[in-house]
């Protein structure tokens, strides 16, 4: 996973990453998040049943009036037997759900969510402003490069804090991937004074790419009188091009999948065409009967010299022909 992952822009549901908030907003108004939300079933234990349709259909179950019948009917309440991790009741495998595949998987990925979600919080006393740096639509210029600049607040409530390191996230690890389009203005360690703004100054640059760009910067600090190092992470954004394109390129509405094309039949023939007598197969579309003519038999054209029977033959050939 890169370390520039916006959990803020991920979908459980269809286990898609869209790249920013507002992406995924325009991504579950879409028909096929709200298919897929409603295939999806939750177990009522309560009930002893399968609730199909999504978050919304589940409240609406746990609200009606046999689901709350039941529930005061029970001596014991089946609370405890419910995954928060999966979200569902497991139901008769209740024993074997803590070792499945399906719930250890999801238990790994709840763990990575919330250190993301964690890592973005101000914490210690210590705020960062805004919560997203978003570089808007950068144009590019006459010589082909498009650039841009903003600044991040940061603020501490006490004393004895210090920046240890700064840093993208996309220059963590190995990879092949082509150099950062982001870069920090600042040099670091550097001390915070008591409710004083610090800005760390971080610059955008695409020399020949177009379209979005997204990247993570990643503050370490220090508190000498808590003797402790943690992180605050901000989520980086821009994109390159035309904004007028960049608005022509929205989604207007709800994707809406075609109906499927129905087999096309052959089309019938207006003319009837007619073949010779004897049913004989061909491919030649006759629209008249062809005249019928007598050839002469291979004797009479056999007879004479090889110039006699040309002349023969030219004179039962239409002028048309000979001419």
């Amino acid at each position: 996973m890169s370390p520039s992952f916006n959990i803020a822009a991920y979908c459980r549901e269809c286990n898609v990453y869209s790249g920013t908030p507002g992406e995924l907003a325009r991504h579950q108004k879409g028909t096929k998040h709200r298919s897929i939300a409603v295939k999806q079933q939750r177990y009522c234990g309560v009930c002893d049943q399968q609730v199909s349709g999504g978050t919304i259909a589940w409240a609406q179950h746990v609200q009606g009036a046999r689901h709350i019948k039941k529930l005061g009917d029970q001596t014991t309440c089946k609370k405890d037997r419910y995954c928060n991790v999966c979200k569902k009741y497991p139901g008769k495998a209740e024993k074997s759900h803590p070792e499945s595949a399906g719930h250890l998987l999801k238990q790994k990925w709840a763990t990575l969510a919330g250190t993301f979600l964690e890592a973005e919080k101000d914490k210690f006393s210590v705020t960062i402003k805004p919560d997203t740096l978003d570089f808007g639509t950068v144009q590019k210029s006459s010589s082909g490069s498009a650039s841009s600049s903003r600044a991040l607040s940061i603020k501490a409530a006490e004393a004895g804090i210090r920046i240890v390191s700064c840093h993208l996230g996309s220059s963590v690890g190995s990879h092949s991937e082509p150099a950062p389009s982001f870069d920090i203005r600042a040099s670091f360690p550097k001390n915070l004074t008591i409710n004083s703004s610090l800005g760390v100054n971080i610059s955008f640059h695409s020399q020949a790419s177009f379209g979005y760009f997204n990247d993570t910067v990643e503050l370490v600090f220090e508190s000498t009188i808590r003797a402790q190092r943690f992180t605050i992470t901000r989520a980086l954004s821009a994109r390159v091009g035309n904004p007028v394109d960049f608005e022509a390129l929205q989604a207007i509405g709800p994707y809406v999948r075609p109906p499927k094309k129905k087999k096309s039949q052959p089309k019938s023939r207006s003319k009837r065409r007619l073949r010779p007598e004897g049913g004989l197969r061909t491919t030649i579309p006759y629209e008249r009967e062809l005249l019928h003519y007598n050839l002469p038999t291979e004797e009479i054209i056999a007879i004479g010299t090889l110039e006699q029977r040309i002349e023969h033959i030219r004179g039962l050939m239409p002028e048309s022909v000979t001419a």
